[in-house]
């Protein structure tokens, strides 16, 4: 009947505001949306010398619930390359693994993330994401700032590459510097909290390029290293100190992790996982 129709309508679900879940590690889940509750039906007079029952009567069901998400899927690397537009990015990935990005004598050719693996004699490895070129006011958004920094976020290690060439419009790498690290702390101040390594580029193209290194080394308070992608010079130096920072990293995550499996999480009918205490 009609009051049957109405207990039974589905009510519209409000669209959920903010971040839902962040799905990290490995077994992490979340509840997407709650199921119903399947309904009863009745006999419907099929059997004609049925002796009708007290429950022979229609049961209705309860509705699931319907959502929408939104999925952002974030490039998830050991290292994530950090520089301005024509900083050498992509000629060092290419330098250091068999990725092969767009490489180019012009800003922006890298639209979307690379990723690489280093590897070593040893069988240790590392993976690299080439991060496309930030803008100055990416924070704010400017030159698809956000779409690029959001990949950043998923780095465990930070490579600042800066330019220390000379070539006409670069900008100085302190200031290079200064402005990348501006950026990442407006986006999200916990990235300022990264390790993270310096390494001043094209050291092949002059003595201005060195001496813009000497000077970028005494003004940052990181680590800093210089190198050549083309020359190969200091590429070797990067890449172990990089290594250390990682294995370091990866270590110090295994001792501060429990063990857990699927039956660890518990779900508090919402739509966040939460661990078992």
């Amino acid at each position: 009947d009609d009051d049957d129709d109405d207990d039974t309508a589905t009510e519209e679900v409000a669209p959920l505001e903010g971040l839902a879940a962040d799905l990290v590690e490995p077994g992490d889940r979340m509840v997407a949306a709650l199921g119903g509750v399947g309904g009863r039906g009745n006999s419907g007079g099929h059997i004609a010398t049925r002796v009708a029952r007290k429950d022979d009567i229609r049961i209705a069901g309860i509705p699931g619930v319907e959502q929408r998400y939104r999925l952002e899927l974030k490039t998830i690397a050991d290292v994530g390359l950090v520089g301005l537009p024509n900083a050498g990015k992509s000629t060092f990935l290419s330098a250091v693994s068999r990725a092969h990005p767009k490489v180019a004598a012009y800003p922006f050719t890298t639209l979307n993330p690379h990723l690489g693996v280093v590897e070593f004699s040893n069988h240790n490895r590392f993976t690299v994401a080439d991060i496309p070129g930030l803008a100055i006011g990416a924070a704010e958004n400017v030159g698809l700032g956000h779409s690029f920094l959001r990949h950043i976020e998923r780095s465990r290690v930070l490579l600042f590459l800066v330019d220390a060439s000379s070539e006409s419009g670069a900008i100085p790498p302190c200031e290079a510097l200064d402005a990348l690290r501006a950026e990442l702390h407006a986006y999200n101040p916990e990235l300022s909290t990264r390790p993270a390594l310096v390494a001043a580029t094209k050291l092949d193209l002059g003595r201005g390029a060195e001496r813009e290194f000497a000077r970028l080394m005494r003004h940052s308070d990181m680590p800093t290293l210089g190198l050549s992608s083309v020359s190969g010079r200091g590429v070797k130096a990067v890449t172990a100190t990089l290594l250390k920072m990682v294995l370091k990293l990866r270590a110090d995550h295994e001792r501060e992790r429990p063990p857990e499996s699927i039956d660890d999480f518990l779900f508090d009918g919402g739509h966040t996982p939460t661990r078992k205490r």
